[in-house]
């Protein structure tokens, strides 16, 4: 999965319960690294109540494929603080992320700073943005 399904999973979180609304997600996500944009990308999924019942035991088990870990998670007023440790092929960095959120829609920004493909100081700046669209279809 990309990087933008886990950072959506993050992100997507009700106030108290800390889950969200099951359902067609409509997601983007823009980097730069150094100053330099990434392509963004745009995704659609379906995601399952079960899913999302645990907000953050989903994000930390998809996180844990990406070989990074969560190391704080705090919601408060709506808005959403975390911190992330990542060690994979491309990137060793430490980050944070936050922004407003509510159970159909979130805007999330962040920065990470560490290394990239193992010896290039850099640091990363990154948005995120989501929105719940409909109810999935049963299959």
């Amino acid at each position: 999965m990309k990087l933008l399904f886990i950072l959506s999973f993050l992100i997507s979180v009700k106030l108290y319960a800390q889950s969200f609304e099951p359902g067609l997600w409509k997601s983007k996500e823009s980097v730069k690294i150094a100053g330099i944009p990434l392509p963004s990308t745009s995704d659609e999924e379906c995601l399952t109540p079960s899913q999302t019942k645990d907000a953050k035991a989903t994000i930390e088990k998809e996180l844990n494929k990406k070989g990074c870990k969560l190391n704080s998670w705090v919601v408060k007023s709506r808005k959403l603080d975390a911190s992330i440790t990542c060690k994979n092929k491309d990137l060793d960095a430490v980050g944070k992320l936050g922004g407003a959120f509510t159970s159909k829609y979130y805007e999330l920004k962040g920065e990470a700073e560490g290394t990239y493909k193992q010896m290039i100081p850099a640091v990363a700046d990154i948005s995120l943005s989501g929105q719940w669209v409909k109810k999935c279809q049963k299959k």
